[in-house]
């Protein structure tokens, strides 16, 4: 692994496949996920947008510590107490042999941006995509196929649920695409669901509109798959820097 200077990159695919093979873990001594859903809403409108969100820092441990995993449970209502989450402890040796098999890593700085774009993504948070009309683009964008247009021009908003008036798109749905090898025709049925097209009346708008949900959901998909979307270093940890 590059220890230098140099800060290396990732998609977002990369980031949930390599927590879910457990190659990036918490150190048990980072704080608790603290974020509220303004702050992922917030953190995937940059994301959506291109604006880059600071780079992760990574370490990689010499020694033996406890890890815990990332937090998926629901989010605490007042007065709920919550199950505690899983943590490991590994011993010198086993740190020796994970970090050169698997590249193991852990968290030092980004806990929060990483356990929101995994919990978005993973569908824990409920986090929605909304899209801008046609004649809201800028005025060189409007006679423009919906191919050739950014996926920041596009969006309108990012929410916590779908807006009855417009396309939405959930980025945990956009997400299966990648996990669960989805095609376009897949999404016939779920665009059919959503309260927008209830409001539409004639088949040509259902189609016309259907083909435009599909140009952004494929977007959204090849933003997820971006090589360079996510900025990290990693650094050597030694027992004497804590």
């Amino acid at each position: 692994m590059d220890t230098n200077n140099n800060p290396n990159t990732e998609s977002l695919e990369d980031v949930i496949r390599k927590i879910e093979s457990q190659e990036i873990a918490l150190p048990e001594f980072q704080r608790d996920f603290v974020w509220d859903l303004d702050r992922t809403y917030d953190l995937f409108d940059s994301l959506l947008r291109d604006v880059f969100i600071g780079s992760i820092i990574y370490g990689i441990p010499s020694f033996g510590l406890a890890v815990r995993e990332l937090d998926a449970r629901p989010r605490k209502a007042k007065g709920q107490k919550r199950k505690p989450l899983k943590t490991k402890y590994y011993t010198e040796e086993e740190i020796r042999d994970i970090t050169r098999v698997n590249n193991f890593r852990v968290v030092l700085d980004g806990q929060q941006r990483l356990t929101s774009i995994y919990r978005a993504l993973k569908g824990f948070d409920n986090v929605w995509c909304i899209f801008k009309f046609s004649d809201e683009l800028e005025a060189d964008e409007q006679d423009k196929e919906i191919s050739k247009l950014s996926l920041e021009s596009l969006i309108y908003c990012v929410s916590g649920q779908e807006d009855p008036e417009r396309i939405s798109i959930n980025l945990a749905s956009a997400y299966k695409k990648i996990t669960e090898s989805l095609l376009d025709e897949d999404y016939k049925e779920e665009f059919e669901k959503s309260a927008f097209y209830g409001g539409l009346s004639s088949e040509d708008e259902k189609k016309s509109h259907f083909k435009a949900y599909l140009h952004y959901l494929n977007k959204i998909v090849a933003m997820y798959k971006r090589d360079k979307l996510v900025a990290y270093f990693l650094l050597d940890m030694s027992a004497e820097m804590f």
